[in-house]
């Protein structure tokens, strides 16, 4: 059996296709694992900071008792610690900002960023940590004051 120049030709375009299968699929695998990993990564940061605020106000009876208190009404404080608990909640509030920002980025998944909704709804029902909001949301970005209003607006139908 003779083999010509044609014959090699189409050979190798078929060796030449398969090989780019192969290679797509390789990147196709790799990008999956790579957009985990960042999911993973992107969870466990979220996370992370969370635990440590919390953690952080509640090992502190002092910073815990100001932001109990400030929740219902910020006007029982001191300037002292009107100042304190705005700052410490301004950065709850950049915190979930982030997570925000995740959540529609893609890297961070609704059944993670929900339960953070939900605490939003509860805190933005308290008249001190409204409050803060109302005075500060414009150092915040403007998508996320989008989504901030949107929230306090349906809860409060």
């Amino acid at each position: 059996m003779k083999v010509n120049l044609e014959q090699i030709y189409y050979l190798t375009q078929i060796i030449a296709v398969i090989a780019v299968i192969v290679s797509l699929t390789y990147v196709a695998t790799q990008v999956q694992q790579n957009t985990q990993a960042i999911r993973t990564n992107t969870l466990e940061s979220v996370e992370a900071r969370s635990i440590d605020i919390f953690f952080r106000i509640g090992e502190n009876s002092e910073i815990a008792s100001i932001m109990k208190r400030g929740q219902e009404d910020i006007s029982s404080l001191t300037d002292l610690e009107q100042y304190r608990f705005s700052v410490v909640y301004q950065g709850i509030l950049r915190a979930w900002m982030v997570s925000y920002h995740h959540y529609q980025a893609g890297t961070l998944n609704a059944d993670v960023f929900e339960p953070f909704s939900h605490l939003l709804k509860r805190d933005m029902r308290k008249p001190g940590l409204r409050s803060i909001w109302e005075s500060s949301r414009q150092t915040f970005s403007d998508d996320f004051q989008i989504y901030m209003n949107n929230l306090i607006e349906k809860d409060n139908k």
